[in-house]
């Protein structure tokens, strides 16, 4: 028994030299004011010989001693007459047992209380003892009220003392990160081995520092003769023995409850509380902390609560896993599979997936969940890694769920013919789980996809109608139904006007914007907002169109607005002659999303390189339409040939009768331009008849009476031409649609100056009058003009030292040469063609003098 009590209080000694860690001395020292140390960290990471080493050193002080725990001295009583033994020996006086409480904590207490200095009592192995006796010793250090300092080393935290210390703040730890040996503790581990410098780096990142495993390869490298085999041996150090060595001493002397934990979630790369409790049955959390969240066995990733096991950690367990139950390994991976798939770590659930050879499981849980329809309309960074995982589903999977993964990880490749063969395969149809109706809804978001891509806008319907349908079945709209409803509706909204079906196309917009609403979220309406604003600035409904393309009260500012935002206003912009923002929201649109918005960018690109003076330019932006959309519905062929006429292209028509609409005012427009280019002013009835279909574009209505009065004009039949001038300026009114007038004949705007009352009619043609009948705010008006044609006002008048200052630049004067000549310095010339420049929305002075000669501003 005398010789026990000596091996359990003496300080072990070690044959092996050790690595110098005055890091961690310094740690220990620091320590000395909190009444508890605790040494945490799994075997063979150097606890006990840290602590060997820092008490052989005298460091703990002259009252200290040593206990030395072994399995079973806590069961047999020894463990607490081992305490008192090195209590005695620290100088600590004993009363007699018949005196003294039965309670040995009391006892122990009671005895350091009379003691003459405070002690210091390291505990080496203290996993060994119970829960209840680990609560003992803390109530002893209570108890002892400074006058006794413990040391523990342990390989599992001991929770509720230390939770309780940790949050009084008197418990000083040193866990698994701090006992990694450094990059130059390994080097001094191996000195003399043969390794060179950077096998040194290596082993460090292999080993993730753990003292063992660093020793093992150490004692391999050695072994070698040879030092160029020096690295080789060393990781033959760390595979063989090191492995044998963790199967036995940290795996093989762990409680089963922590074995079984760490064996069952080694199949997961990362390690959150809830999947940790799926896979191991750890309701109450103290596994995962002991564990995982102390960083025994893992560190932190970086997100909330989320810990990585290190890849030799990993690896270990992994094929011990194996080697002990390999039947168990494919269920596990189907358990982190179902739980990764329901908490959205798609990638993660078929990377399990894939482990396991189960798919059907997976696959149903992944497209079963509610926000899988959101995934794919996530914007396209955000959906790679999960097209990638979608990728690994192989071909053999055939039933409905993988076919519509393997479909989805194709359409966000962007391999839409491929997503489109997916879905075709052969194969069960209705998945066998609850996730019945999801798989449906998303099967029919993936079929929309991919008619929305194609341009099929009978498949893209049916397959909207069905999104609807089951989004319908779901019950109460959560936010994933939410948005997948509102893109569905804003997808059928655009596949109507694509097809010229403008009521309907209306009616599911609205849907959208009414879906939305009730959700309580009105920027997820936006693209709804956005189509219906196309729609009603395509129709001539100006001021509507611009209400409905700003974000609603109420949405969040950083809300982006989608390309046909940006295309609604700029076809506003250039409805209003303000080709400045024209431009500026063209740019912002940069390509649109849908036919209908691409096409409508198409016809504004024209239309301001048409008032700009670049005719010949517009001319190709609009042929290349017929290019873009090899099947053009009818509404845009004829829109398209309404604007090549306005550019002159008349030779169109006769190139190539399919580029002409057969009839309604398209077809006038264009016919009534080409027999005025002829020089007939022939009456035709139709064109007059056309003019008062009231459903026409309001620019076209106006553009028709415009030419019918051009051709009256030329005639000579000045009252008749005033009253078609009159039902133009009545027309564009309330709108302020200016565009036709500035793009009218010169004949026609002479007309509008010599009649008094014509003239006072439309003067909101200048902004200078006509107050917009909603008291809404007036738009800016460029004071641009198509080469060939005059602008009916200026915009802004230049002043007097504008129009010399002007003249000069038309001269090719210099700065400083037209300072001279004006008397003036060169910073006033330079302030006058920055107004100049800025009234005229001319980018440079080449483009204000062109644009001056067309106004007639040099000559006045």
């Amino acid at each position: 028994m005398v010789a026990l009590l000596e091996h359990q209080l003496a300080v072990p000694a070690f044959r092996v030299p050790l690595a110098r860690r005055p890091r961690l001395v310094r740690a220990l020292d620091d320590a000395s004011s909190a009444p508890l140390t605790l040494v945490s960290a799994p075997a063979g990471t150097g606890k006990t010989v840290l602590l060997a080493s820092w008490f052989a050193d005298g460091r703990a002080g002259p009252g200290a001693a040593w206990v030395s725990v072994e399995s079973g001295d806590d069961a047999t009583g020894r463990f607490w007459r081992y305490v008192e033994a090195a209590l005695v020996r620290a100088g600590v006086g004993m009363p007699p047992r018949r005196a003294a409480s039965p309670d040995v904590v009391i006892r122990l207490a009671t005895a350091l209380a009379s003691a003459p200095r405070p002690v210091l009592l390291v505990v080496d192995a203290a996993h060994h003892l119970a829960p209840a006796t680990v609560g003992d010793l803390d109530r002893l250090v209570r108890l002892a009220d400074g006058r006794l300092r413990l040391v523990a080393a342990t390989r599992l935290v001991p929770l509720p003392q230390v939770l309780a210390r940790r949050l009084s703040g008197d418990v000083a730890e040193v866990g698994r990160a701090d006992l990694a040996l450094t990059d130059a503790e390994v080097a001094d581990v191996c000195r003399g081995t043969g390794l060179r410098g950077r096998d040194v780096a290596r082993l460090v990142e292999r080993t993730e520092g753990w003292a063992a495993a660093v020793r093992f390869a150490a004692r391999a490298a050695a072994r070698t003769d040879d030092p160029a085999h020096a690295a080789a041996a060393a990781w033959s150090g760390v595979d063989g023995e090191f492995a044998a060595w963790f199967s036995t001493h940290v795996l093989g002397t762990a409680p089963p409850e922590v074995r079984g934990a760490l064996l069952r979630s080694a199949v997961a790369d990362r390690l959150r509380p809830g999947l940790f409790d799926a896979l191991v049955g750890d309701a109450s959390g103290s596994l995962f902390t002991q564990l995982v969240r102390s960083g025994a066995f893992a560190r932190a990733t970086g997100t909330a609560d989320e810990f990585q096991v290190g890849p030799l950690v990993a690896n270990l367990l992994r094929v011990e896993l194996t080697a002990r139950t390999p039947e168990l390994v494919p269920a596990l991976h189907v358990t982190a599979a179902r739980w990764c798939a329901e908490h959205g770590a798609t990638t993660e659930a078929l990377d399990h997936a894939r482990a396991a050879g189960r798919w059907r499981e997976t696959t149903e849980a992944v497209v079963g969940r509610p926000d899988f329809g959101t995934l794919l309309l996530a914007p396209g960074g955000t959906t790679t890694p999960l097209a990638a995982a979608l990728a690994a589903v192989p071909p053999d999977a055939s039933h409905e769920a993988s076919r519509v993964a393997r479909a989805a990880g194709a359409l966000l490749r962007g391999d839409v013919h491929a997503a489109a063969a997916r879905l075709t395969e052969p194969g069960p149809t209705r998945p066998a789980t609850d996730a019945h109706a999801l798989v449906v809804r998303h099967r029919a978001v993936v079929d929309l996809a991919v008619a929305r891509v194609r341009g099929d806008v009978e498949a893209g319907l049916a397959a909207a109608a069905r999104v609807q349908d089951a989004c319908a079945a779901d019950g109460p709209r959560d936010a994933d139904t939410v948005r997948v409803l509102v893109d569905a509706l804003a997808t059928q909204a655009d596949l109507h006007a694509w097809s010229g079906d403008r009521s309907r196309a209306r009616h599911s917009w609205l849907r959208g914007v009414a879906v939305a609403d009730e959700a309580g979220d009105a920027s997820l309406g936006e693209p709804c907002r956005a189509g219906l604003a196309l729609l009603e600035a395509m129709q001539g409904d100006l001021r509507r169109a611009g209400r409905l393309a700003e974000l609603p009260r109420g949405a969040d500012p950083a809300t982006p607005r989608s390309a046909a935002a940006h295309v609604a206003l700029a076809w506003v912009a250039t409805e209003h002659v303000d080709l400045r923002a024209a431009r500026r929201h063209v740019d912002d649109a940069g390509g649109a999303a849908t036919p209908s918005a691409a096409a409508a960018l198409t016809l504004v690109r024209a239309r301001v390189l048409r008032l700009t003076g670049h005719v010949a330019e517009a001319r190709r932006v609009l042929r290349a339409v017929a290019d873009d959309a090899p099947r053009p519905p009818a509404w845009l062929v004829g829109r398209v040939a309404v604007e090549r006429a306005a550019c002159d292209d008349l030779a169109a028509a006769d190139r190539d009768p399919a580029d002409v609409p057969a009839d309604g005012l398209d077809a006038a427009l264009v016919r009534a331009r080409a027999r005025l280019a002829r020089g007939d002013t022939a009456r035709d009835p139709e064109f007059v008849d056309a003019l008062g279909h009231a459903g026409a574009p309001l620019d076209n209505r106006v553009t028709g009476w415009l030419l019918e009065a051009e051709r009256l004009v030329r005639l000579g039949r000045t009252r008749p031409a005033t009253a078609a001038l009159r039902h133009a300026l009545h027309l564009a009114g309330r709108e302020r649609l200016r565009r036709p007038f500035v793009e009218a004949h010169p004949q026609v705007l002479d007309l509008l100056r010599a009649q008094p009352r014509l003239e006072a009619a439309g003067r909101w043609l200048d902004g200078s009058g006509g107050a917009r009948s909603d008291g809404g705010d007036e738009p800016a008006v460029d004071a641009t003009a198509v080469s060939g044609t005059r602008r009916l006002y200026p915009v802004e008048p230049l002043t007097a030292r504008e129009r010399e200052t002007l003249v000069h630049l038309a001269a090719l004067l210099s700065t400083e040469e037209t300072a001279a000549s004006m008397g003036v310095s060169v910073n006033t010339v330079r302030t006058h063609v920055r107004h100049i420049l800025a009234k005229l929305s001319a980018s440079g002075r080449n483009e204000a003098i062109r644009r001056a000669r067309d106004l007639d501003l040099l000559s006045a």
